[in-house]
């Protein structure tokens, strides 16, 4: 029990003294997800078949007055697909920028979360059920799937981040420069936070109560040799990292990284989704 410890060296983060060092941290940092956690991403990427399904309504109890309603599924692989809710604002002149919602194991499918309300009144939701993400599995299930997974170089966690990735290109095709928002709680957030790395449409990740370590989820295959979930979350800056809990003692470090890179102010916590995302848009349609 164990042993894996003693024989594989992971990665300690070390706080950059200058912003040169972290730009070369953070290169050898990207570098090690594409070589080994997510080097099974196609490239280019397969067109996402999406399709509608019978019985979408216009309206959805709990969101009148507020959104249209639609459900899809989205082939983000060959074989493979994923559960998706289209919230649509019912305003004259809705803004076009999403809000990307990772949801998380038991999450119900079409049940509107009443953070989003708010939100709805100006933006899109777009809310995905990543693949096994609908279902809390039982341990010794997820144990098989992760092992299968794992026999072809992926885990469950890459796979829901590629279909995040999936589901944003299908989210703003046609407008690829929006400014999307990712939200995620729990693991789901960190799945989101991944996602964004990849996509640089993504301006802002919200989090609420993510692991502090890979060592408590998710699973990605080798990761802990690059980096830990706090130093892959300095890498996003200068983009907006926002907080809807008390970040945890480890993330101190995504902070002092933010100074270093003269990003601070952007890595804040806010009292609500709906806030994190009006001020956040409001300052990329400012740049825009």
């Amino acid at each position: 029990y164990g042993v894996h410890e003693r024989f594989i060296r992971t990665s300690a983060p070390r706080l950059p003294p200058a912003p040169a060092g972290w730009n070369v941290r953070k290169a050898q940092v990207a570098a090690g997800w594409t070589s080994t956690a997510f080097a099974w991403f196609p490239t280019p990427p397969p067109p996402v078949a999406a399709r509608r399904l019978p019985g979408s309504q216009s309206k959805l109890g709990g969101c009148e007055g507020f959104a249209r309603w639609s459900e899809w599924l989205l082939e983000t692989e060959p074989g493979a697909t994923v559960h998706v809710f289209r919230y649509e604002p019912l305003a004259a002149v809705p803004e076009r920028s999403p809000l990307l919602v990772v949801r998380g194991a038991g999450d119900v499918a079409g049940v509107l979360d009443d953070e989003w309300l708010p939100v709805l009144e100006r933006r899109p939701v777009i809310a995905i059920h990543p693949r096994l993400g609908e279902e809390v599995l039982l341990t010794a299930d997820r144990a098989r799937l992760e092992r299968t997974a794992a026999l072809s170089g992926r885990t469950l966690a890459s796979l829901q981040v590629w279909d995040v990735l999936q589901t944003l290109a299908w989210a703003l095709a046609g407008d690829p420069g929006l400014p999307a928002t990712i939200y995620g709680q729990g693991e789901a957030g960190v799945v989101g936070l991944y996602a964004a790395l990849f996509a640089p449409a993504v301006g802002q990740v919200v989090l609420r109560d993510p692991p502090s370590s890979h060592r408590s989820g998710p699973a990605l295959l080798t990761v802990l040799r690059t980096a830990d979930i706090p130093e892959v979350a300095a890498t996003l800056a200068p983009r907006m990292l926002t907080w809807l809990s008390d970040p945890a003692p480890a993330y101190d470090f995504t902070r002092h990284v933010y100074r270093l890179c003269g990003a601070e102010d952007r890595f804040r916590k806010a009292s609500a989704l709906a806030a994190a995302v009006s001020r956040a848009w409001e300052a990329e349609e400012e740049r825009l």
